[in-house]
């Protein structure tokens, strides 16, 4: 199975990819900017993923740009999803990483 995974070179993507691999799948990363939905479109068609796992994104709420933090965390999964309805609609299987990070006072 061709699997497209963003944030291949990340932290889980460098032990999620051999795994995968050992079980006979095809592994590609997203090279497109995700802030770039025409980009992201773009390689979703040329990839023609059968899986995607999605990892890419800012991990630290304390990020200094809240901006930043909500336009790739949430804004950016948005272009990706819906680069895939339109563009590889028979995509079976999203996996879609989150994170929940709280303080306590």
């Amino acid at each position: 199975m061709r699997i497209l995974v963003t944030g291949l070179s990340g932290f889980t993507g460098y032990y999620l990819q051999p795994e995968l691999e050992a079980h006979g799948h095809t592994i590609k990363g997203l090279n497109a900017n995700l802030t770039n939905p025409v980009a992201v479109a773009t390689e979703i068609v040329q990839l023609k993923p059968e899986a995607v796992v999605h990892l890419a994104g800012i991990l630290y709420v304390g990020h200094v740009n809240a901006r930043e933090l909500y336009e790739v965390n949430l804004i950016c999964t948005r272009y990706l999803l819906e680069a895939l309805d339109q563009h590889a609609p028979d995509v079976p299987s999203i996996l879609l990483a989150v994170q929940h990070i709280w303080q306590s006072h």
